[in-house]
């Protein structure tokens, strides 16, 4: 609680993500319940003209992100020519969006849904849905799709050699709480009660098809124990 209460005095209505959202819907933004800023004392939010900016549902918007609607390059321009040209673009985000670390959205910018944002971007037009996107300025890299099939293929390895270095450094095998995003390789139903796995089963939606999808997994070990030791090159068996 003390903890709770010391956050609010630092960040005010930045303090959590959930309370960033009721100030920028207060000034007049379109942001739904259930987006999930990172790191909200972190995150620049143009709120000059907040009704500009629109974020659909299941977003989530990461560390150093910044969402601008307007420029003040007129400066520069009135100082040259004396005329003032004011600016103003709306941003949209629509539903079940990633935005990585660092990324920069600037005014009259729509992001499709399904869409992932990488790290440090800067997107300047428009990012259509069910893609994969980065780069300055922001391109289109892949579809959405073809971006799952990368990244399932890349998995696998991915968790044994994130064991095997843990192993290396301390000597011991990690927890399920520690590779529970992993937990597809290994969970039954009993690991579903774990804080960490149902978080991640239940995130956003589709609970029911992610348990559904666990059960089908065929390259399933048959225990976390069985995933560590296949992990540092032991004898072991899968389902």
């Amino acid at each position: 609680m003390l903890k709770k209460y010391l956050k609010k005095i630092i960040y005010g209505h930045k303090y959590d993500s959930e309370a960033f959202i009721r100030y920028l819907n207060g000034k007049g933004a379109d942001i739904a319940e259930d987006v999930y800023f990172v790191a909200p004392p972190k995150t620049l939010i143009d709120e000059t003209r907040p009704y500009l900016i629109q974020i659909g549902n299941r977003v989530t918007i990461t560390e150093g992100c910044k969402i601008l609607t307007h420029g003040f390059d007129w400066s520069v321009l009135k100082v040259l020519y004396g005329d003032v040209i004011g600016s103003g673009r709306k941003v949209s985000i629509e539903d079940n969006c990633f935005i990585g670390v660092n990324t920069i959205i600037l005014g009259g910018v729509t992001i499709g849904k399904n869409t992932i944002i990488g790290a440090g971007s800067v997107v300047t037009r428009d990012i259509p849905a069910d893609s994969v996107a980065a780069g300055n300025p922001c391109k289109v890299i892949c579809s959405i799709k073809e971006y799952y099939n990368k990244r399932k293929n890349e998995e696998m390895e991915e968790a044994l050699d994130i064991i095997r270095q843990y192993y290396q450094r301390y000597r011991k095998f990690p927890s399920k709480e520690e590779m529970a995003e992993f937990f597809m390789f290994f969970a039954n139903d009993e690991d579903l009660l774990i804080d960490e796995i149902a978080r991640k089963v239940e995130y956003g939606e589709n609970a029911a098809l992610a348990k559904d999808m666990l059960h089908k997994k065929a390259d399933k070990f048959a225990s976390f124990e069985a995933m560590c030791e296949a992990a540092i090159g032991r004898s072991v068996s899968r389902k």
